[in-house]
């Protein structure tokens, strides 16, 4: 199996490309190559929260570059399912801003217990975006969802991982609504993965076949339950909620089980083209680059160096000198830790 076999490449973003704000090993190396490869390279996230260019913007930062269009949410699944449904329906929003801005116009958004709803969405609770609960808002909700409003929640999602510990999913806070309003199951639905409609609906965005698709993501129910339930091949890596052990109790099977995405970069890629994948021009260009900024540093210092020891002990070294030894050094320590001269950079100027 390899990943030139697929028209495209679907990456789940938290657990899988990220841990927060911090790309995950290989995370950029897969999607650059993918895209080098003419691939359609989307991102999928259950992630209701967060705004479609919000992720674009967090991509960015840790080195991702992926256009609006091939990032889907679980907040433009639920607008998606809204208004396939609906024609300017009553919304309670319990999801987060982000699905305001997907519906725009085509919702009214209630905010009162005196005016009649037609759906409650629930979605995640991000401590990152402080979209915290909100009590008094929660009954709210469970008022509009006992006078018989549907329930649209953003994922099945038990849990997922956030800085290192275990957050409630989406799923979590549905099943507390759906519990306490006794929703009936024709009036229960998720928008997210694993449902089938939200992979459907991306592929056909994407204008790609399911059977044509390689899932890769780190969640067991979510990613590879859903992913098969439409035909796609899946890949799992233990960088987020699935570990081993799990692994090794459940029954869903993923297709390919790897450590992290090194991993299956190296695996996947074809003999042919070698098991080291070749740089583009992009990364030529941006390692030279780097370069070039460490010199030009390194010579600033050189020069800041020579002043001082001039100024405090009298010694006597020409600003050239300084100037050219700054710069060597600075151009050898980003030849050989482009990494973290490129994080320093993007912490330093994160508009780069």
């Amino acid at each position: 199996m390899r990943l030139a076999d697929f028209s495209a490449i679907l990456l789940d973003i938290d657990g899988t490309l990220c841990a927060h704000h911090r790309a995950l090993p290989g995370a950029a190396d897969v999607v650059r190559y993918a895209q080098s490869l003419g691939k359609t390279v989307a991102l999928v996230t259950n992630n209701s929260a967060s705004t479609v260019q919000e992720q674009v913007e967090r991509m960015h930062r840790v080195g991702i570059d992926v256009p609006a269009d091939r990032i889907y949410t679980s907040g433009r699944a639920m607008a998606d399912w809204i208004r396939a449904r609906f024609t300017k329906p009553q919304v309670f929003n319990y999801a987060g801003y982000a699905l305001e801005e997907e519906l725009g116009d085509a919702a009214s958004f209630i905010t009162t217990l005196d005016e009649p709803v037609d759906v409650v969405c629930v979605g995640t609770h991000l401590r990152e975006n402080d979209v915290a609960f909100d009590y008094h808002r929660a009954i709210a909700a469970l008022y509009h969802l006992r006078q018989g409003a549907e329930l649209l929640i953003g994922s099945a999602d038990r849990m997922y991982m956030f800085d290192g510990l275990p957050e409630f999913g989406s799923g979590a806070w549905g099943a507390l609504f759906a519990f306490a309003a006794d929703v009936p199951r024709s009036k229960l639905h998720y928008a997210g993965k694993p449902a089938p409609e939200f992979f459907l609906h991306l592929c056909e965005r994407l204008n790609v076949k399911p059977s044509d698709c390689l899932l890769v993501g780190d969640n067991l129910e979510s990613d590879v339950a859903g992913g098969l339930s439409v035909g796609m091949t899946t890949a799992l890596v233990l960088t987020g909620v699935a570990t081993r052990a799990v692994l090794e109790s459940v029954k869903v099977r993923p297709h390919v089980v790897f450590k992290d995405l090194n991993e299956m970069l190296k695996t996947m890629v074809s003999e042919e083209e070698s098991t080291i994948v070749k740089p583009t021009l992009r990364n030529a260009l941006e390692y030279v680059f780097t370069i070039f900024v460490g010199a030009c540093a390194g010579s600033g210092v050189g020069i800041v160096v020579v002043i001082l020891l001039h100024t405090w002990w009298g010694m006597e070294i020409s600003v050239w000198t300084g100037y050219l030894v700054g710069a060597v050094m600075g151009a050898l320590l980003a030849a050989f830790f482009p990494k973290a001269v490129r994080d320093f950079l993007h912490w330093l100027m994160p508009l780069w």
